[in-house]
């Protein structure tokens, strides 16, 4: 199932630092091939050790087998009269419990990452922006006049805010799109195992 990769330049991002992978530094070396001419097969990187297709399959497999184990091989079970009866619906084996199962922490932490860009850099922003805006406006009733100093201070957190913001939301993408392409290969190897036996 897997493609041999030994041939291909290893990933830059299992040795990346935190920085690397916060500002995707570590993918500088392929923006700037993609720079000078169209990228080809020999520029792209082995996939991540974690991202192999059979590591990924083994993991949803685990679960998927859970999942029939519940099954027992009964097609149907014994009613009251001693009948037959079919299993209902709920009782089969489902393939989005295993998927979810195995995938459960990423979505996790991307709901996390989503909740504090929300809820909490989309709520500072405009929070930061009015108090900004009262330094230019010259109200003599004014409680408490804003200094130059604390509209410098309130700029700083706006700016650190939005980047923060921005981070948080290409992350989020990023990491979203990362997910769904490890379930599609798990998924998709997962039917080519059960084809091939």
């Amino acid at each position: 199932m897997d493609k041999d990769t030994s041939d291909m330049k290893p990933n830059p991002k299992e040795t990346a630092n935190v920085f690397s992978v916060l500002f995707f530094w570590w993918l500088r070396e392929l923006f700037m091939i993609s720079f000078k001419r169209n990228l080809e097969e020999s520029d792209i990187y082995r996939p991540i050790k974690a991202d192999e297709s059979e590591k990924l399959t083994d993991h949803l497999e685990k679960y998927w087998n859970r999942e029939l184990d519940k099954l027992k091989n009964l097609e149907y079970v014994v009613g009251k009269n001693g009948q037959k009866v079919p299993l209902k619906k709920e009782s089969r084996p489902k393939l989005y419990k295993a998927v979810y199962k195995t995938f459960w922490l990423p979505y996790f932490i991307i709901g996390i990452c989503s909740f504090i860009q929300c809820s909490v850099v989309r709520v500072m922003v405009p929070i930061l922006q009015s108090w900004i805006i009262k330094y230019f406006i010259n109200d003599p009733n004014a409680k408490h006049k804003i200094s130059t100093n604390e509209v410098m201070i309130y700029i700083i957190f706006l700016v650190i805010t939005n980047a923060i913001g921005i981070m948080l939301l290409h992350h989020t993408i990023m990491q979203s799109l990362h997910v769904g392409m490890r379930i599609r290969i798990a998924c998709s190897s997962l039917l080519y195992r059960k084809v091939i036996m």
